[in-house]
């Protein structure tokens, strides 16, 4: 798709199998306002942006998937130039870049994740899961960054931009803090995953214990579940949830919250039921137990 200078809508659709010589292998925006809603982007490949690449633009991407993407040079699934660009109840995942910002990589924009889920994506360079350089500004809420790797900085790399994160799930304990991050540092409210971290929330945990591979769960897109007892459960800000654009509903369009509170990331895993206990007196006086 490409849109220059336009005002771009595009729903329930798939953009799949494309590629560009230079930017934007499946959709290219420059000096354009793109609206995305229960798209998968996979599979495309260019230089810049292998999924997305936008210049001078506004994108809104929510309830999406964005996956196995590349790009020889930087972002892999998602490129951002001077744009504005927010993410919500969206997945990027299995995208991979030659050099910055496997999964992510944006230059002097404003990227936007709540309710987000970022894994799987590598760089050759750094920033395996997010790159943010040239004074971009990074807001993260209730998003879920884990498994991404880079020759450095496997989860974020910030090159002089600004960063500002609430309620989040970040790493895994494959990793250490300096192996995760680069310039950045989880705020208190975040869970840092990495081991050995010295944060003071941490909670060191394998990625499998975190989320399942991206798969097809229900809803238009596929996700990453939530592994039960994953920390991103019920550890969610629930006014985020309750907010516009996530409205108490994950990428599935399942309500939010299913438990205490709403789960980190884009995908709202279930509470399981108690299991039930019988006790059936026999004539005999003998007693059979019944767990259904």
């Amino acid at each position: 798709m490409f849109a220059a200078s336009s005002s771009v809508n595009l729903s329930n659709s798939k953009v799949s199998g494309n590629s560009a010589t230079y930017h934007g292998g499946g959709i290219y925006a420059v000096s354009s306002s793109v609206t995305l809603s229960n798209i998968g982007v996979s599979g495309n490949s260019s230089s810049k942006g292998g999924g997305i690449f936008a210049a001078s633009s506004s994108v809104n991407l929510s309830n999406s998937t964005v996956s196995a993407n590349s790009a020889s040079s930087r972002g892999g699934g998602f490129y951002a130039y001077e744009s504005s660009v927010t993410l919500s109840n969206s997945t990027v995942s299995g995208n991979s870049s030659g050099s910055y910002g496997g999964g992510i990589s944006a230059k002097e924009s404003s990227i936007t994740l709540s309710n987000s889920t970022v894994s799987g994506n590598s760089a050759d360079s750094r920033g395996g899961g997010i790159f943010a350089r040239y004074a971009s500004s990074v807001n993260l809420s209730n998003s879920i960054v884990a498994g991404n790797n880079g020759s450095s900085a496997d989860e974020i790399r910030n090159d002089a931009s600004t960063f500002t994160t609430s309620n989040n799930l970040l790493g895994d304990s494959s990793h250490n803090d300096a192996q995760a991050f680069d310039n950045f540092t989880p705020s208190s409210t975040d869970i840092t995953a990495t081991g050995g971290s010295a944060h003071s929330n941490t909670q060191a945990t394998a990625l499998l214990s975190i989320l399942a591979p991206l798969a097809n769960n229900g809803g238009e897109t596929k996700t990453h579940a939530l592994i039960i007892g994953s920390p991103a459960v019920d550890t969610g800000d629930n006014d985020v949830c309750a907010a516009a654009p996530i409205n108490n509903l994950d990428q599935r369009g399942e309500v939010r919250p299913d438990g205490a509170a709403c789960d980190i990331g884009a995908f709202e895993g279930s509470v399981e039921a108690e299991p039930s206990f019988f006790i059936v007196p026999l004539p005999s006086g003998k007693v059979i137990t019944f767990n259904l």
